[in-house]
């Protein structure tokens, strides 16, 4: 079996997720994921273009809460809504609110 080698952002963004752990004895929130998911390195995985403007980029991120029932979704450069995840799966945006992350 030959190994797979895992090149650019991806890994890199993977061992971290692996390494930051969490501050609770619970299962992590949605606040969490995303503060994870929205930052850059080194606290967070947000991928953004290298200094020639070339790579990937995080262009919005979505959390779904399946426990809560609702998505948070964070777009880059605005804040965080939430939506239930009904209402995100009908296209009914009237149904989002701003989304106030927990404190940690």
């Amino acid at each position: 079996m030959q190994e797979t080698r895992f090149i650019g952002s991806s890994f890199r963004r993977t061992r971290l997720s692996a390494r930051k752990g969490t501050r609770s004895a619970t299962d992590p929130g949605p606040s969490w994921f995303l503060d994870v998911l929205i930052s850059p390195p080194p606290g967070g995985v947000r991928s953004d273009p290298g200094p020639d403007g070339r790579g990937l980029t995080t262009l919005c991120t979505l959390v779904a809460d399946l426990t809560g029932g609702e998505a948070v979704i964070a777009a880059r450069g605005e804040p965080p809504v939430a939506i239930p995840l009904a209402d995100l799966a009908e296209g009914a945006s009237r149904a989002q609110r701003p989304f106030r992350p927990a404190k940690f």
